[in-house]
């Protein structure tokens, strides 16, 4: 029951965050597309609940709650919705196929990811709402230039500007448009004189409505209005309907007072995380100085592929025993590790990404537009899925949270290496020992971004998301195998999540349940044995049962747009399959293709080439193997990672592709690493029997 009233606050908190705002200030909710707002509620909200879920139930934050819940009620009854209305379009009517994905607008439309717009109706007024100035192309919320590259390159766009200026003096509007953005119009009753890229109208004090249309085919835009010479945003009222008088009197005290109903629970939040006896002052002394650190070689843009390596010096902080749990270590790699990101992807906050043309991160953008903005629900864009299905509703999911910039997918790629390196630790731990745990994780995150995958990270890739998933499959397995029957069913739910973000992880699948076996059995077939009778067949059955579930469920799907009751029908696994069945068994081809992929698994190159960045991940591979052949010495490491590990490679013996070195070794790191570290845990404590295994 406590639990269950924990959860309840959190969802609340969720809803009244992100709740988006008709009255604009630094943190309005949806879409969190300015710097403050992607910050603090897309990052460092969920970071401070994760390390102290219990500072939801605190009276001062649900009472922030609830006044935050009524602020943004009232603001949705009784204000208009606060920004400019605009409205995108180009010549009608606008639709193709883009890498299998069907794009349709029959009017011509070009909508921006802006939950406050009209983002789902058939013929919307705004398809965005312009909500501060912008200084150039790349800041307004024009997503769909990804989409014009490919359908209709250096086509036309429209654009029409609707609502009013409310003033409480007499003066000058202007708007600064930039030169490829030709705007013209009237303010009120009063036609804008231009003046070079400059609009203007001098008004009486009052409500004016702004109507302006103009196109561009250039690049050069601004759109900068200003009252008086100032920021219009900051000292008029942008409205997209006209307000009256109670709207316009209570409009700023309700604007301030979200922010600090906001600021507020955050506070609270971090004091209690801060105040907390379940984690250890020296762990929140160390997290914070690595942040700082890694801030600034991420801002300095110099040897930040190495910052991870300052998290290892975590080893050395001083943690008591009864406090060394997954929090600490959050505390020590996760706080640094996410602020690193946070400085890193600034620039990319409110700032359309376009895509490469082509690649596959284009196809996952133009699906996310066909199921969110084209209300392809269920089909996702298209009839049978070539590439990954599930990773299309994450990219859209995102763009709704964040608006048209692709920050959000730097954040969660992020979050899911961090989930890895956690599962790491909590592998190693009860192995090998709280510092050889963190010396895990802290050399997973290192080899991402020292090793040749950093290019996949924020870059729109299923990779990571799908590492995200199956490390909370397993972390739930472990849960799971105490009897938690409940555990089991969320771990076969991430399961499936898992393999509908990269179909290749459904061998994969079968595998975690060795995550299930005693994590210090060894791999010695007699106490292998011994642990496998250990194991709790119904919580195994109960996570298969979720996993063969979701299998039927897409197998499902793809019956009912192509008559093929099938997992793989319409994928590209045909092309990269390697070959192996029964009746091949003994085809060198095909063994040739089979060794190939693994070469590019424990190089994490394509075509396999040596890199030492790579070296923990083909040291812990290779131990892995010998363990389950049972290798002398090998063979006491331990079971269930050894299996874990290998499950990770087995997939290789399936299929393989050739695009993007690194993608198919993204999930055997955590597991790779963490073996090597046991591994070399165990032959320090031989060489050296002084040091215990929990020092």
């Amino acid at each position: 029951m406590k639990s269950g009233n924990r959860a309840i606050w959190i969802v609340a908190l969720a809803a009244a965050v992100l709740w988006p705002s008709h009255l604009l200030s630094p943190l309005d909710g949806m879409p969190l597309n300015g710097a403050w707002e992607a910050v603090l509620l897309g990052v460092a909200l969920p970071a401070l609940i994760w390390l102290n879920p219990d500072g939801a139930r605190q009276p001062i934050v649900q009472m922030a709650i609830v006044g935050l819940l009524l602020v943004k009620a009232v603001a949705f009854i009784a204000e208009p919705q606060n920004g400019l209305c605009a409205r995108f379009s180009t010549t009608a009517p606008f639709a193709g196929v883009i890498s299998t994905i069907d794009i349709d607008e029959p009017a011509g439309l070009l909508r921006s990811w802006d939950v406050r717009a009209d983002w789902r109706s058939a013929s919307p007024r705004c398809t965005a709402i312009f909500d501060r100035p912008y200084a150039s192309r790349e800041r307004f919320p024009i997503w769909f230039v990804n989409l014009l590259q490919a359908l209709r390159p250096d086509g036309d766009v429209a654009i029409d500007i609707d609502g009013y200026v409310n003033v409480n003096e007499s003066g000058t509007f202007s708007v600064d448009h930039g030169a490829d953005l030709a705007l013209a119009g009237t303010l009120g009753s009063v036609p804008m004189s231009a003046a070079g890229t400059v609009l203007s109208a001098a008004v009486l004090a009052g409500a004016h409505r702004l109507q302006l249309h103009g196109s561009s085919r250039g690049s050069n835009w601004q759109f900068i209005p200003r009252w008086n010479g100032r920021d219009a945003y900051g000292v008029a009222r942008l409205t997209t309907s006209a307000a009256n008088a109670v709207a316009t009197a209570v409009a700023r005290p309700l604007s301030v007072l979200n922010t600090l109903l906001v600021a507020v629970v955050l506070l609270v939040l971090a004091v209690a995380c801060a105040t907390s006896r379940r984690l250890a002052g020296p762990g929140i002394g160390f997290g914070l100085f690595a942040a700082l650190v890694l801030s600034a070689l991420a801002g300095a843009g110099r040897f930040e592929r190495f910052a991870p390596l300052v998290l290892a010096a975590g080893i050395l902080v001083p943690i008591r025993r009864h406090q060394q749990s997954m929090r600490i270590a959050f505390l020590l790699l996760g706080v640094p590790w996410l602020a690193f990101f946070v400085v890193r992807s600034l620039p990319q906050t409110g700032m359309v990404t376009t895509y490469s043309l082509g690649d596959d991160w284009h196809m996952y953008q133009s699906a996310a537009y066909s199921i969110f903005l084209n209300g392809q629900w269920v089909r996702g864009g298209s009839d049978l899925f070539l590439f990954q299905p599930l990773y299309r509703w994450t990219v859209g999911a995102l763009h709704i949270v964040f608006g048209d910039a692709s920050v959000g997918e730097t954040y969660l790629d992020a979050a899911s290496l961090l989930i890895s390196a956690l599962l790491g630790f909590a592998l190693v731990k009860p192995v090998a020992g709280f510092r050889a745990a963190i010396a895990a994780s802290a050399l997973t995150l290192a080899t991402f971004t020292i090793g040749p995958t950093w290019y996949l990270i924020g870059r729109g890739l299923s990779e990571i998301a799908a590492l995200g998933w199956m490390s909370l499959a397993v972390m739930f397995l472990l849960r799971a195998r105490l009897g938690r029957w409940r555990s089991a069913v969320l771990a076969g739910g991430f399961a499936v999540l898992m393999f509908l973000t990269r179909l290749n992880h459904l061998l994969l699948a079968g595998f975690l349940l060795a995550a299930l076996l005693p994590l210090r059995a060894p791999a010695a077939i007699a106490q292998l044995a011994a642990a496998l009778a250990r194991v709790r067949l119904r919580t195994a059955a109960i996570y298969a049962t979720i996993v063969l579930i979701g299998i039927l469920l897409y197998s499902t799907r793809t019956w009912w747009y192509s008559g093929h009751f099938s997992v793989t029908y319409g994928t590209s696994f045909g092309v990269q399959q390697t070959g192996l069945r029964a009746s091949t068994i003994a085809s060198t081809t095909v063994w040739s293709r089979i060794a190939e992929a693994f070469a590019a698994q424990l190089s994490m190159h394509e075509p396999p080439a040596f890199d030492p960045r790579a070296a923990l991940l083909a040291v812990g591979a290779i131990l892995s193997i010998l363990a389950l052949l049972q290798l002398p010495w090998v063979n006491r490491l331990p079971a269930g990672l050894a299996l874990l590990t290998f499950g990770t490679l087995a997939g290789s013996f399936i299929a393989h592709t050739h695009e993007y070195p690194g993608r198919m070794s993204v999930h055997v790191v955590p597991f790779a690493v963490a073996m090597s570290v046991c591994a070399a845990a165990r032959l320090i404590r031989q060489v050296n029997p002084a040091i215990q295994k929990g020092h």
